[in-house]
């Protein structure tokens, strides 16, 4: 409880800080969110082993390290190659880059941006006394209800707002990248994004977080996505920060009536991470797909909370998850189910499943129904196991070596999530991904 109460002090003095280098928004709006954000914060602190729902997940590693928030823009030495080398360079469409919290221009191609799709860096916004939408940005994402959105909240300073105007159908995808640099000193940013997606539109979204070799760093994330009647959003969050960082993401969705939303979460770096999605389908017909992907080798750690809330009648939701877990790495899920009284006629299934490819390997899974309507229909399900022996047998006895054959039944294990994913060229990323993952000297169960 010392380093907690030491750290979260820290962030306070931090803040103070913060506080004297927005000048002019002290008596904005936006600012008397931060103070609310940061005050939250303090009466909430971080949470422990008793906290329910953290006690899989330790967090004093990640709090004895003296993270430093990077409070302005700074220049940086990336160059376009740079930022090439974390790959999918070659996916048509936008590509927004952000270093060390914020946005880098000489790094982005903006021109690709489609007509009818409005984008634009809070930054921008902030600067020009434009706090319109960055005053709705609460109304998702409850800073009061969780403390690293409390934390992200308190020093929001850059972001990305993307406006799909009703009945736009975005067709290229955007690809917002997000860089951690600093090799020198640990540092902490606060990513943040707001999307807002019109009536009868559609938007195509990829969230990328990655950092520069041998960079150890904290990302503490947040987005928000409200979708208009009759809009459809396919989210895509790859999660490949450096092997020493720590990564603490939070989604929060609020569906109107028949809206699609299908988020892919695919997580393969940190040594630490978290990332917790709120779905809210609150207006009739509408479909979420919570669909995910995570893979642990040597001590990682992988934790994913999805909640998903069924507020209005006639609504499916899916949620498919799949680990991949190696060495001694160590996986959690959470996923909860709730349907309220109101939402009559609810479709509602959940599968986590994990592969365990070492002894030392290890899952903690915790499947949730919660339901207050009676003409409902919801499953759920978690397996955990290993690579079978008759299946290994079967493959070497057709002249495919040992590990080539862990590595097929591997990736047989995998393809139920990839096969869902939409874009092709996401897809194939995350077959490279897992590729150059199972190529690695990993121990395999015996």
């Amino acid at each position: 409880m010392a380093a907690e109460q030491k750290e979260l002090q820290k962030y306070i003095l931090d803040f103070e800080k913060f506080e004297q280098q927005v000048n002019g928004q002290n008596n904005a709006p936006v600012h008397q969110m931060r103070k609310d954000a940061i005050s939250a914060f303090k009466d909430m602190g971080f949470p422990g082993p008793k906290d329910e729902e953290w006690r899989f997940t330790n967090l004093k590693p990640m709090l004895q390290k003296d993270f430093k928030p990077v409070l302005q823009s700074v220049s940086h030495p990336l160059s376009i190659e740079d930022v090439d080398q974390f790959g999918m360079d070659d996916l048509e469409g936008a590509r927004l880059v952000f270093v060390d919290g914020f946005f880098a221009p000489d790094l982005s191609s903006e021109s690709e941006i489609e007509t009818g799709v409005q984008v634009t860096t809070m930054g921008s916004l902030l600067e020009s006394n434009n706090y319109e939408v960055i005053e709705k940005m609460a109304r998702v994402a409850h800073h009061r209800e969780e403390v690293f959105t409390a934390l992200n909240s308190a020093f929001l300073n850059d972001g990305l707002v993307i406006h799909v105007k009703d009945g736009v159908s975005g067709e290229k995808p955007i690809h917002v990248v997000f860089v951690s640099t600093k090799k020198d000193q640990h540092q902490v940013t606060f990513p943040r994004m707001y999307v807002y997606a019109g009536k009868n539109s559609s938007l195509k979204l990829i969230e990328h977080y990655v950092g520069m070799e041998e960079a150890v760093y904290f990302t503490n994330t947040v987005s928000e996505i409200w979708l208009e009647v009759n809009a459809t959003v396919d989210h895509y969050k790859i999660q490949n920060d450096t092997q020493d960082s720590y990564h603490i993401g939070n989604a929060y969705v609020y569906q109107e009536k028949d809206t699609n939303f299908n988020s892919h979460s695919l997580s393969f770096g940190a040594a630490l991470s978290r990332n917790n999605i709120y779905a809210r389908l609150d207006g009739e017909n509408s479909t979420t797909l919570l669909n995910g992907l995570y893979m642990g080798h040597r001590k990682q750690h992988a934790d994913n909370h999805l909640i998903v809330d069924h507020s209005a009648p006639h609504c499916n939701s899916h949620q498919i998850y799949r680990g991949i877990l190696a060495d001694k790495s160590h996986g959690v899920f959470s996923g909860k189910i709730l349907v309220r009284q109101d939402a009559q006629k609810t479709d509602a299934d959940q599968a986590n499943d994990a592969l365990l490819l070492s002894k030392d390997a290890q899952i903690n899974s915790k499947p949730q129904l919660e339901i207050y309507a009676d003409d409902v229909r919801c499953t759920h399900g978690a397996t955990i196991g290993e690579l079978h022996d008759d299946a290994i047998f079967y493959l070497m006895s057709r002249g495919i070596g040992k590990q080539q054959a862990h590595n097929i039944l591997t990736y047989a294990f995998a393809r139920n999530v990839i096969d869902d994913i939409k874009l092709s060229r996401v897809k194939t990323f995350v077959e490279d991904m897992l590729d150059k993952r199972l190529e690695q000297d990993i121990n395999f169960v015996k």
